[in-house]
């Protein structure tokens, strides 16, 4: 329960330093690289579904929901990560949002190391919540795509 709980919270804290930068000037000197993560992360998804696609018909058979709702916690979690990353990069000047962003990295990051192993997220998230870990995921999804157009919208096209 803890977990979920700690997820929403990295998302809100995802949201809350995008609201924060979206008044910043981004640094020149990584602008290029991170207008091309920030492009990349809104792909992601997609080359994430076909990757998973492919190893769930080849390789993993069966338990489909604990695995899919597995892949897609952790996959968001690592969006977050390399999201709080580029806002590192972007605003190197900026104190408050630098150290935001790297204890929301830190944090994101060991909450998928703790979740890494599947049985380990059975046992910590799969067992008390089922199927329904599939809502937190989609929901933690909607967050990260609500908070990176509405900055691509101000920064990016500056």
């Amino acid at each position: 329960m803890m977990l979920a709980i700690l997820i929403f919270i990295i998302g809100i804290c995802f949201l809350y330093i995008k609201h924060k930068a979206k008044t910043m000037d981004i640094d020149d000197r990584t602008k290029k690289v991170t207008v091309l993560l920030s492009r990349l992360l809104m792909i992601a998804p997609l080359i994430g579904v076909v990757i998973f696609t492919i190893l769930l018909t080849t390789l993993l058979h069966g338990r489909f929901l604990e695995r899919s709702t597995h892949a897609l916690i952790l996959f968001v979690l690592w969006m977050f990560v390399t999201s709080f990353y580029v806002e590192i990069l972007k605003h190197k000047k900026n104190k408050f949002i630098m150290l935001c962003s790297m204890a929301a990295s830190i944090v994101s990051i060991a909450v998928v190391v703790m979740l890494t192993p599947l049985e380990r997220y059975n046992t910590l998230l799969y067992r008390y919540f089922h199927g329904y870990i599939a809502i937190l995921g989609f929901g933690m999804l909607a967050l990260f795509y609500i908070g990176h157009l509405t900055m691509k919208e101000i920064n990016i096209s500056k």
